[in-house]
C-alpha cells in the first residue's frame, strides 16, 4: 500500500471512529477475548470499514462464500468489469447484476451489514428456501455453474471462470505387463480430499495429518491384482494393473474441500486435526506428460537450510505472504499457492454454523467474517480451526472445511479495483443502488420503531370483542392511540353499540389487561409511546423486548348517565372482572373494573350501580354480589358478599389470581327485585350461578348402524335413520321441547355450517375471564350442512335444566360456536323449578346464615342440595351431527359417571353389560378405557377429556386390560405396516393357551377366518428378539408391560404344529453370490442336548448342505438397539459376522432370534471398491427407508440446493 493510500485509509477511519466499536458491542455471536480493535485495523484497502452480511435464517454458508468471492481480487474485478445487459424487469432475476450490486455496496456502503435477499431472490429462491442449510462446497459449485451460464454470450467473460477456477486431471488405467494406458481427461473446479483413509482391505481407517498428505493419497494409484485384475485389450487377457488420478494442471484459484462429513446410516462429522500452511508447494503433484512423471520431491537448498527457511510449513497459517519462502518454492516449479480463505464449519453432521477467515491480499491481513461481524484474525485463531483436541478429553467441532488458494504469480496476481477507479457503467448504477439501500435502511428504521399496541374494549356488554392490535411508530402520542382505537371499534362494531367519545377513556394496562393507571389531558397530548416506555418512572413496569415492545391499553366505557369516570391509582387497588347476569336470558355481560383496597362492599355496590345496565341507584343496597375465587387459583369457592362494611382488601386476602364478581344488575330492575324475594337458593340468580359453576358439555361418538349389525345388536330407529335424536327417552334423563318450539328454533338459524359445532368447548369449567359470555338459555336447532355432506341436528331442550348459560372466555361462547343467536323468555317451568322449597329449610325461607353480617360460601349450600340440583339438571342432548355420528350433551359435572352410562344405555336401547365407554384426550386418538369408581363424578372422570365414545363389548373387570392383537408378518421388514386384527380383554393371570383360543374365536367371528388352533402362534417383540409365547405361561411372565401388543402368526397348513419349543429364524448366506435367502423358521424341541447340533440338523434338512459343512453365526439381535427385522448387511456378513460350527449359547437364548448359516465350502466373492460403495449406498437407502417408516412424525425434508440459471425466457 502506498503512503497516499495509507493516509487516505487513516483519514477515513478517523471519521468513523465510533461505528466499528458499536459493531463489536452489538455482535453477541463472537466471543471477544482481546480488547476491541481500533478502527485502523478493520478497514479495507480503500480505508472503508468492512461490511458484514445478514444471516437470513440458515444462510451463513452463503455469507461465508460471498465474502470469500468478494475478497478474491480477480473475481471481484471480473464481476465489476462485466456489463450486464438486462431489461429492468429482469434485474431482480439476474445473478451477475445482483452480485455487482452487493459487491459495490460492500465496498462503499456505510451500513454495518447488508441483506442478501436480493441475491437469493435472483437464485429463484422463494418462501422458506433460505431456511434450509446447505453445504458450502455444493453452493460454490452451483454458483460457478450459474455464472458461467450467464457469461456464455460475453466475449470478455465467456472463459474467465474457467481460467480462474478450472484445472484438470487424468483418470487412467494402466496394464503393468505391456504398459498400455487408458486415459480420460477430467476437468475439475475443486478437489475433495478424504480426511480418513482405509488401509488395505480392513474396515479400519486412519486420519491424515496434513492437507499435503491427503493430496498424496488422492493421487496414489490403486493396485488391480488377483480377483480384481484389469482386462487389457492389447494383451487380450486379465493382467495386473493400476488405476488412479494424476493432476495435469492446477487452477489459478484452487479450492480444496476436506471431506469431514460421513453420511450413512449413522452420519457423523470427522473432527480430526488436519494442518495446512500459508504456502502450498504443489509442484510434486503435477504430472508432466513429456517426462511421464511428476516433479521431484522438494529438497532444501543450502541457503534455505542455513537461513532456517522451510519449504513446507504445515502448521503455520494466518500470516502475511513470506516472499522469500515463496521464491524458494518457485525455483522448483510454478505451482506455488498462497492461502487466502479458510471456511470453517462449527457443529455436527446434522447442522451447524459457517464462518470464514479471509486474507485481504492487498493488505496482507487476516479477518474473521462471521455474518454481520467482521473482526481481526490472528494466526492462533486460524491454527485453532485445524481441528483435533480442544483441551482435556473433548474434541473441537470448529474446524476448517473449505480452503482457497491463489497461485503466486507476479504476472497474474492483481489488486482490487479501488473505489475511485470503478468502471464507468458501475458509477452510473452506484447512485441508484445507494438510494435503494438508503430507502431500505429507512424502511428498516421505521420497522424497528414500531411497537405493538393492544387495546381492549371494556363496556357496553361487548367485552368479548377481539382487541385492536396494531403496529404503530413509537413516536405516536397517546391521544392518537385513543383516536385510532375509537375509530377502530366504531367502524367495526357500530351495529352493536353507539358510544360517544366523551364516554371513553384510555387506561394503561399490564399484559393481562390488568388496569394500571389513567392519563390526564396533558399526558394524552404530550406523552408518546416511546416516552411512556423510557421517560416516565411510574410506567417502568412495561415489558421491553429486544424485538418489539408491546403496550396494553383499555378503551374504558362509562354509561352516559355517569357524570365522571371513577379514579384509578395503580398501586392502591385491584382489577376485577364484573359480570352482570341477565336473569331473563342468562347472558353474562363482562366488564373489568378497578376497585381500591380500602373500598367496602357498600361502596362497591354503589360504584357497580352507576356502571350497571338499566339500573337505579336506589337498588344499590339490595344488589346481590357473588365473589368467585376460582378463576386462576383452582379454588371452587363462590362467596355471597352481603356485609356492607367489609373491606374489599380483606375479602381478597387469599386471592392471588384473577377473581370475578357476579351481580344481578344485567336485567330490568323490577325483574331483579322480584327474584330477590324468593330464597336465595331458589332464585334464578342462584340457578344461573349454579349452571356457571357446575355446567358441563360432553361430546360423545355414537356407534353407527353398521357397528350395531357387526356386534349382533338391533340399532334404534334414530340411529339407523341417522337422526341420532331420540324423542321418546324418559324425561327423567332428558328433556326435549315440543315440535312447535323445535321448528320455531329452526327458523332462527344464522349459519348452516355443521363444522362449527365441533369446535365447541369440550367441557365447561367455572373459570371466568374477561368475556361477554352471552350464551342465552336457548335451544339449538336442526340444520343440514350441504357443503360438507354432513347433517347437524340440534335438539331443542327445556333450557332451564341445561348448563349452557355461560362459557369461559378463552373457549368461546357455545351459541356462537353453534352459529346461533336466539332470544328466549324464561318459561313457566323455569319459574316453577326455581320456586321449589329448599330441602334445608322446610318452611321455604332462606337459611339464617344468608342474613348474617359476614359472607358465606355458596358451595356449602350448593353441595348440600346436590340431590335437588341434579333432579333439576338432568342430562340432555344439546346437538347432534349425522356425518360424524356425534352428539353433544349438556349436564351437571356432579352427576356420577354411572348416570351417564345408564343414560347412554337407555338412549342406545342396550344393557350396561353390552358396551363400554372410552375416553379420548385428544382428537382422533384411539381412546382409553379405565375402570370408573361407582361414586366417580363427571368432573373427576372427564375433566380433561376431549370426548367420549361407545364401544360394544362387556366392560373390563378391575384386573383386566385390553390387549391388541396384530398380524405377524415374517418377511415384512416394516413392522408399522402390520395389520391390527382385534383387541381382547385379559388379566395378568390368563394363560397364553386360553388367550390363543379367544384369538381363534375372534378370527372366525370378526374376520370370518376359521383357522385350526394348531396353526396359530403368539409372538412377542422385545429388544431380545421375537420369541414365541409358551402356551403354559401367563401374561404375567411378560413383566410390567404385560398388556402390550401381542402378534398372531398364522402358519402354513402343511406345516406341523409348531406351538411348542423355541422358534428360531434362519437365513442362508451365499458368500459367492453375495445374496441372503428369505427368512425361514425352525423349532427346536430339545430332543438333543446340544441346541446347535439340533439346529444344524434342521438346516441340513432344509438346505441340502452336508451337516459337517454347515456353519452358523451368532444370534441376532445381539444388542438392545437393534430393531426388527434384525438384519445384517452384505458388507457386515462379509467382514464382521463370524461363522462357526458350534457357538456356545444356552437353549433359552435362541428363542425368537435370527441366525445366519452358510456352506463352509463356498468361497466369498472378492469386493472391489466400486462394488463396496454401491452395496453400501443400497443398504443405507434401505435402512433409511425403514427408519423413516418407524417415525410417527418425520422432520421436514431438506429441499435440494438449486440456483435458477436464466433471468428471463430469452436466456433459456
Amino acid at each position: 500500500m502506498s503512503d497516499a493510500e495509507a493516509d487516505g485509509g487513516d483519514a477515513s477511519s478517523r471519521s468513523t471512529i465510533s461505528t466499528p466499536l458499536q459493531v463489536m458491542d452489538d455482535d453477541s455471536s463472537v466471543e471477544v477475548v482481546m480488547p476491541l480493535p481500533t478502527p485502523e485495523e478493520i478497514v479495507d484497502e480503500n480505508g472503508h470499514r468492512y461490511v458484514g452480511l445478514v444471516n437470513q435464517a440458515m444462510t451463513c454458508y452463503l455469507n461465508s462464500l460471498i465474502q470469500t468471492l468478494y475478497m478474491t481480487p480477480e473475481f471481484r474485478n471480473a464481476i465489476y468489469q462485466y456489463k450486464v445487459q438486462v431489461r429492468a424487469s429482469d434485474e431482480k432475476k439476474n445473478i451477475p447484476y445482483q452480485l455487482q450490486k452487493l459487491f459495490l455496496l460492500l465496498q462503499t456502503s456505510d451500513s454495518v451489514s447488508l441483506e442478501t435477499k436480493d441475491l437469493t431472490a435472483s437464485f429463484g429462491w422463494h418462501g422458506t428456501e433460505a431456511y434450509d442449510q446447505h453445504d458450502v462446497q455444493e453452493f460454490y459449485s452451483l454458483m460457478v455453474e450459474a455464472l458461467e451460464h450467464h457469461f456464455r454470450k460475453s466475449e470478455s467473460h465467456r472463459l474467465i471462470l474457467g481460467e480462474l477456477y478450472r484445472g484438470s486431471y487424468d483418470d487412467y488405467v494402466k496394464c503393468l505387463k505391456c504398459g498400455y494406458e487408458g486415459v480420460k481427461s477430467v476437468p475439475f473446479n475443486d478437489l475433495i480430499l478424504a480426511v480418513h483413509l482405509r488401509r488395505s482391505d480392513s474396515e479400519a481407517t486412519v486420519p491424515v495429518k496434513t492437507v499435503q498428505e491427503a493430496l498424496r493419497e488422492f493421487v496414489s494409484p490403486e493396485s488391480l491384482t488377483e480377483q480384481n485384475q484389469y482386462f487389457c485389450g492389447r494383451c487380450n487377457s486379465h493382467q495386473d494393473g493400476e488405476k488412479g488420478l494424476r493432476i495435469t494442471e492446477f487452477p489459478y484459484l484452487l479450492t480444496i474441500q476436506l471431506k469431514r462429513f460421513n453420511y450413512g446410516f449413522s452420519s457423523h462429522k470427522l473432527n480430526e486435526r488436519i494442518s495446512f500452511s500459508d504456502l502450498f508447494n504443489l509442484n510434486e503433484f503435477v504430472f508432466d506428460s513429456e517426462k511421464r512423471g511428476v516433479y521431484p520431491a522438494p529438497k532444501l537448498s543450502y541457503a534455505c537450510a542455513t537461513k532456517g527457511v522451510k519449504v513446507e510449513v504445515d502448521e503455520e497459517a494466518g500470516h502475511a505472504l513470506d516472499l522469500n519462502a515463496a521464491q524458494e518454492m518457485l525455483q522448483q516449479g510454478p505451482n506455488v499457492y498462497e492461502l487466502y480463505s479458510v471456511m470453517v464449519h462449527q457443529g455436527s453432521a446434522s447442522g451447524g454454523h459457517y464462518f470464514a477467515y479471509i486474507k485481504n491480499m492487498d493488505q496482507q491481513k487476516w479477518f474473521c467474517f462471521n455474518d454481520t461481524s467482521v473482526t481481526n484474525a490472528s494466526p492462533d485463531d486460524i491454527k485453532r480451526v485445524f481441528g483435533g483436541p480442544a483441551g482435556g478429553w473433548s474434541v473441537s467441532n470448529t474446524n476448517a472445511y473449505l480452503l482457497m488458494y491463489r497461485r503466486v504469480d507476479a504476472s497474474r496476481n492483481t489488486k482490487f479495483i479501488r473505489t475511485p477507479n470503478l468502471p464507468a457503467h458501475l458509477a452510473e448504477l452506484q447512485s441508484k443502488w445507494m438510494k435503494e439501500e438508503q430507502d431500505r435502511l429507512k424502511a428498516k428504521e421505521y420497522e424497528d420503531s414500531l411497537v405493538t399496541v393492544n387495546v381492549m374494549f371494556n363496556g357496553c356488554g361487548c367485552g368479548d370483542l377481539p382487541p385492536m392490535i396494531e403496529n404503530i411508530p413509537n413516536e405516536t402520542k397517546l391521544e392518537d392511540v385513543f383516536l385510532l382505537a375509537y375509530d377502530h371499534f366504531d367502524e367495526n362494531y357500530s351495529a352493536l353499540f353507539s358510544i360517544r367519545k366523551e364516554d371513553c377513556r384510555l387506561l394503561l394496562c399490564g399484559n393481562q389487561f390488568i388496569i394500571h393507571s389513567t392519563f390526564d389531558e396533558n399526558q394524552m397530548i404530550e406523552i408518546t409511546l416511546k416516552g411512556l416506555e423510557n421517560e416516565c418512572e411510574e410506567f417502568a413496569f412495561l415489558p421491553a423486548y429486544s424485538a418489539r415492545t408491546d403496550f396494553y391499553f383499555m378503551m374504558d366505557i362509562k354509561p352516559p348517565t355517569m357524570q365522571t369516570f371513577y379514579p384509578v391509582k395503580h398501586d392502591e387497588g385491584r382489577t376485577v372482572l364484573v359480570e352482570e347476569i341477565d336473569l331473563d336470558t342468562g347472558i353474562f355481560y363482562g366488564k373489568k373494573v378497578w376497585f381500591g383496597i380500602t373500598e367496602t362492599v357498600g361502596s362497591i355496590k354503589r360504584k357497580l350501580t352507576k356502571l350497571a345496565r338499566n339500573f337505579c341507584v336506589q337498588d344499590a343496597k339490595n344488589m346481590r354480589i357473588v365473589l368467585d375465587k376460582s378463576a386462576n387459583t383452582g379454588n371452587d369457592d363462590m362467596t355471597l358478599l352481603d356485609c356492607e362494611d367489609m373491606v374489599f382488601s380483606t375479602i381478597l386476602y387469599t386471592c392471588y389470581g384473577e377473581v370475578v364478581l357476579y351481580t344481578d344488575t344485567g336485567c330490568d330492575p323490577m325483574r331483579a327485585r322480584n327474584d330477590r324475594k324468593v330464597p336465595f337458593v331458589d332464585s334464578v340468580f342462584f340457578r344461573h350461578l349454579e349452571k356457571k359453576k357446575f355446567g358441563m358439555m360432553l361430546r360423545i361418538k355414537i356407534p353407527s348402524a353398521a357397528d350395531f349389525d357387526k356386534a349382533g345388536f338391533e340399532a334404534p330407529v334414530w340411529i339407523s335413520s341417522g337422526t341420532l335424536v331420540n324423542f321418546t327417552v324418559s324425561n327423567s334423563l332428558t328433556t326435549v321441547a315440543s315440535s312447535e318450539s323445535f321448528s320455531k328454533a329452526s327458523e332462527m338459524i344464522i349459519s348452516k355450517n355443521s363444522n362449527e359445532i365441533h369446535e365447541a368447548p369440550r367441557f365447561y369449567e367455572p373459570s371466568p375471564s374477561f368475556s361477554n359470555q352471552q350464551s342465552p338459555d336457548c335451544s339449538p336447532c336442526v340444520s343440514d350442512s350441504e357443503d360438507c355432506g354432513e347433517q347437524m341436528i340440534s335438539v331443542s331442550v327445556d333450557i332451564a335444566p341445561i348448563f349452557v348459560s355461560s362459557v369461559p372466555a378463552g373457549q368461546g361462547s357455545l351459541m356462537s360456536e353453534c352459529a346461533l343467536h336466539i332470544d328466549m323468555e324464561v318459561s313457566d317451568s323455569d319459574t316453577n323449578i326455581a320456586q321449589e322449597p329448599s330441602t334445608l329449610d322446610p318452611s321455604g325461607g332462606p337459611p339464617d346464615y344468608f342474613r348474617c353480617a359476614s359472607p358465606r360460601i355458596i358451595d356449602e349450600l350448593a353441595m348440600a342440595t346436590t340431590s335437588n340440583a341434579l333432579a333439576r339438571h338432568p342430562i340432555a342432548i344439546l346437538s347432534a351431527n349425522r356425518g360424524k355420528r356425534e352428539i353433544v350433551i349438556a349436564t351437571d359435572q356432579r352427576h356420577l359417571m354411572k348416570n351417564v352410562a345408564e343414560w347412554l344405555a337407555q338412549y342406545l336401547s342396550l344393557s350396561l353389560s353390552q358396551f363400554t365407554i372410552l375416553k379420548h384426550y385428544v382428537k382422533h386418538d384411539e381412546g382409553y378405557e379405565t375402570s370408573f369408581s361407582p361414586q366417580a363424578t363427571l368432573k373427576e372422570a372427564c375433566l380433561t377429556v376431549d370426548s367420549l365414545s361407545v364401544k360394544f363389548r362387556s366392560p373390563l373387570k378391575d384386573n383386566e386390560k385390553m390387549i391388541r392383537v396384530v398380524a405377524f408378518e415374517l418377511n415384512d421388514s416394516t413392522q408399522q405396516s402390520w395389520k391390527p386384527l382385534f383387541e381382547i380383554p385379559a388379566s395378568a393371570d390368563l394363560r397364553i393357551e386360553d388367550f390363543l383360543k379367544k384369538c381363534q374365536s375372534a378370527l372366525e367371528n370378526q374376520l370370518g377366518e376359521a383357522v385350526p388352533l394348531k396353526l396359530l402362534r403368539l409372538r412377542d417383540i422385545t429388544h431380545l428378539g421375537v420369541p414365541s409365547l409358551s402356551l403354559q405361561s401367563t401374561f404375567r411372565s411378560r413383566g410390567v408391560m404385560w398388556s402390550k401388543n401381542v402378534y398372531l402368526q398364522v402358519l402354513d397348513e402343511e406345516t406341523d404344529n409348531l406351538a411348542a419349543g423355541n422358534v428360531v429364524m434362519v437365513r442362508r448366506w451365499r458368500p459367492h453370490k453375495l445374496e441372503v435367502s428369505a427368512t425361514q423358521e425352525v423349532v427346536l424341541t430339545g430332543r438333543q442336548n446340544d441346541v446347535y447340533t439340533e439346529l444344524r440338523c434342521h438346516l441340513a434338512n432344509i438346505s441340502k448342505i452336508p451337516f459337517e459343512r454347515i456353519e452358523i453365526s451368532e444370534t441376532f439381535p445381539n444388542c438392545a438397539w437393534m430393531k426388527w427385522p434384525y438384519e445384517k448387511g452384505v458388507i457386515a456378513l462379509c467382514e464382521s459376522v463370524r461363522f462357526s460350527q458350534n457357538p456356545h449359547v444356552a437353549r433359552s437364548v435362541v428363542n425368537g432370534k435370527l441366525i445366519y448359516f452358510k456352506d463352509s465350502a463356498e468361497k466369498r466373492k472378492p469386493l472391489t471398491e466400486e462394488e463396496r460403495k454401491a452395496i453400501k449406498i443400497k443398504e443405507d437407502a434401505a435402512n433409511a427407508t425403514v427408519s423413516a417408516n418407524s417415525q410417527h412424525a418425520s422432520r421436514r425434508r431438506e429441499r435440494p440446493l438449486r440456483i435458477q440459471m436464466s433471468s428471463s425466457i430469452s436466456e433459456t
